[in-house]
């Protein structure tokens, strides 16, 4: 099979190409950087095995997960990541149905995939916890009298408050801010500003409509006015590149992810915080500062647009480190112990 079939349909005939042509089409649906992951691992895939993916075995798939990468042996984690797309394949391909010769319907794939009864491995997850003095000290390195300074505090405050993830951040738009209705739990409304986002991962592209904190607005204004871009059209991009000399500015191209993480780390190396940080460590101080304000699971979940609780337990889980508050107040209340 030709590695091409990895990213479209090269023999209209052949519905196996259809197949992944499909199947990539609704990954891209999901997020563009998800999308180039999946065709990556299915292009290695392809071009280590060749014909149809229905003639690989357990041991093909077990040789291709442990192939070593540029810097040697994969890590677990990626042995795992190629394992998730693999067993997405072919689970897309045994529902797949096509026309057969006498126009009846035809399942794709019948067989067993060969990724079946292979276990993900245990990653020992990195705990992406910022204190409160290191965010504090973060935020402060964010210079208050330039326009870089202006944009990226807006940028990075929005991202803290809200607990969005980059790409549900990263291409708001000045349309999408707008003065809405806010509908409360309890089944009251009032009015404020909201914005709209576009949902990753569990949300799968759906477009969904939150409440903008007051601060966040006024940041954005700032920033905008500084800016010397208004007025805006709708379809405008609110954060962008700064113009340098030699340097022109596409207005209609919002900042890239790379120039928001070498922002951030910038930020970060000169507040004296020697950890990896990215901006989705702002989600997870996010979670967490909306944890110790309000241990409601439930409310943290819709914020965060997780699609199920396993994904925001796994979020709790990361700073509530090994601590047990609950047992050191049981030495307390079980007093007769110490009898």
């Amino acid at each position: 099979m030709n590695t091409a079939l990895a990213t479209q349909p090269q023999a209209p005939g052949d519905p196996w190409a259809r197949c992944i042509a499909l199947y990539l089409q609704s990954i891209q649906e999901r997020s563009e950087s998800t999308y180039k992951g999946y065709v990556a691992v299915l292009k290695a895939f392809f071009t280590m095995f060749g014909g149809t993916p229905d003639l690989r075995t357990r041991e093909d798939v077990e040789r291709f997960l442990h192939e070593p990468t540029r810097r040697g042996p994969p890590a677990a984690g990626t042995r795992n990541w190629r394992l998730s797309v693999l067993s997405s394949l072919y689970t897309f391909a045994s529902q797949y149905t096509y026309s057969g010769a006498d126009g009846k319907p035809v399942r794709l794939f019948n067989g067993l995939a060969p990724t079946v009864g292979i276990k993900l491995n245990k990653v020992a997850r990195p705990r992406r916890v910022l204190t409160d003095a290191e965010l504090e000290r973060l935020f402060a390195q964010i210079p208050r009298n330039t326009r870089q300074g202006l944009r990226d505090l807006s940028l990075f405050t929005v991202f803290l408050l809200t607990g969005r993830r980059l790409n549900e951040i990263r291409g708001l738009c000045y349309g999408d801010i707008e003065w809405g209705i806010i509908s409360e739990p309890d089944g009251s409304s009032r009015e404020g500003w909201t914005y709209k986002w576009i949902g990753e991962k569990g949300l799968h592209g759906e477009e969904k409509v939150s409440e903008l904190p007051v601060l966040a607005k006024v940041l954005i204004d700032e920033w905008l006015e500084a800016s010397g871009r208004l007025p805006l059209q709708s379809d405008d991009p609110v954060w962008v590149g700064i113009e340098r000399p030699g340097m022109p500015l596409d207005p209609f191209k919002p900042l890239s992810a790379g120039a928001i993480l070498q922002a951030i780390r910038k930020y970060a190396r000169a507040a004296g915080i020697d950890k990896p940080i990215s901006v989705h460590w702002l989600r997870h101080a996010s979670a967490k500062s909306r944890y110790q304000a309000d241990h409601d699971v439930i409310k943290i979940m819709k914020a965060l647009g997780h699609s199920n609780l396993a994904s925001t337990y796994r979020y709790l889980e990361n700073f509530l480190g090994n601590s047990d508050q609950g047992a050191r107040e049981l030495a307390h209340t079980f007093n007769f112990l110490l009898k």
